[in-house]
């Protein structure tokens, strides 16, 4: 029978998690086996006690603590734990909808196309209202994709880790793991791992997640120290993506990983532009993208703004230029 690994990093997550678990302890109608794995990440607050709590009252559940060492770390214990044919990774202040197995069941499990399930979602704000969803995510019918493809940015589809049951067999083969440490992208260089490697995506246009807008994550932190972190995260994982570029034989999915790679390269050198970066931390990101190919980019698929701001960033006299006397005007 097949089984299901839902994996669920906390840390201080007191306010929502009851939420999150009891959205999937009330799901009915489905005959496949879940487990539930809960990585207490050092919470400092109230988590721990209400997780044990609820592992007394569900013996597929297992609760992990450790040491507060980021999302991704936790997330690799989970991986180690799991014993599921699927993994499905859940944000501890998220929840899924009702009847989210019975669909999954019906149009995954039950399927011949059995490696990788994705879905829709809706966003909601902190205020629990559903917001009007962004155009790149309304999608239409079931479609099956052949691996990479189904991350191409032409596909238009959602690939966060939260929409997607991954397949165990997969992960642990390429021994496909999170970056220990890392708090930002963490999750993009995982997909692009595991996805260059999957065999058939299966996507249905139903939203069976609910994801909640966080105000105080880390990419909405815009403290010096914060975007510090941030700005050191996004190199690691860049020079992580162009590594596995490297080994991808075939040049079509190399095309595609590329393209993903630069589109997020020129959306860091965005940040670096608009944020609160020095001008010396522009210049020093700069010259360590040039060093390790990071720059030039060249985007195949891109909107007009985006193909304007590329060829601004690549050119280094123009962009450094005006950057310093941007970062002397916000002084």
């Amino acid at each position: 029978m097949t089984t299901l690994s839902i994996i669920i990093p906390v840390f201080n997550g007191e306010k929502v998690i009851k939420r999150c678990l009891e959205s999937i302890f009330s799901q009915t109608d489905f005959s496949f086996i879940v487990d539930v794995i809960v990585v207490n990440d050092g919470s400092l607050d109230n988590s721990w006690a209400i997780l044990k709590g609820y592992e007394l009252l569900h013996p597929n559940l297992l609760i992990v603590n450790q040491v507060n060492s980021g999302t991704g770390a936790a997330r690799n214990v989970g991986l180690e734990i799991a014993k599921g044919d699927f993994i499905w990774f859940i944000d501890s202040d998220d929840y899924i909808q009702q009847g989210a197995f019975k669909v999954i069941e019906k149009y995954f499990f039950n399927s011949g196309e059995k490696n990788t399930f994705a879905f829709n979602y809706f966003k909601r704000n902190n205020r629990d209202e559903i917001n009007i969803p962004d155009k790149q995510i309304i999608h239409k019918g079931f479609e099956v994709f052949s691996g990479v493809n189904f991350i191409n940015p032409s596909s238009n589809k959602p690939y966060f880790l939260w929409v997607l049951l991954f397949d165990k067999k997969t992960i642990d083969t390429f021994n496909v793991r999170f970056i220990n440490g890392i708090k930002n992208l963490e999750d993009l260089e995982f997909s692009i791992k595991y996805f260059i490697h999957a065999n058939k995506v299966v996507y249905i246009n139903q939203r069976l997640y609910n994801y909640c807008e966080n105000e105080t994550s880390t990419s909405r932190n815009l403290t010096k120290s914060n975007l510090v972190k941030i700005a050191k995260d996004t190199l690691i994982v860049h020079q992580s993506i162009k590594k596995t570029t490297c080994t991808i034989s075939n040049l079509v999915s190399k095309q595609i990983v590329t393209d993903i790679l630069d589109k997020s390269i020129i959306g860091f050198f965005y940040s670096l532009f608009k944020f609160d970066y020095s001008f010396s931390e522009v210049k020093y990101y700069y010259s360590i993208y040039l060093n390790n190919t990071l720059l030039p980019t060249n985007i195949k698929s891109a909107n007009f703004k985006f193909f304007i701001f590329e060829k601004f960033v690549n050119s280094k006299m123009l962009f450094l230029t005006v950057s310093f006397f941007k970062k002397l005007k916000t002084k």
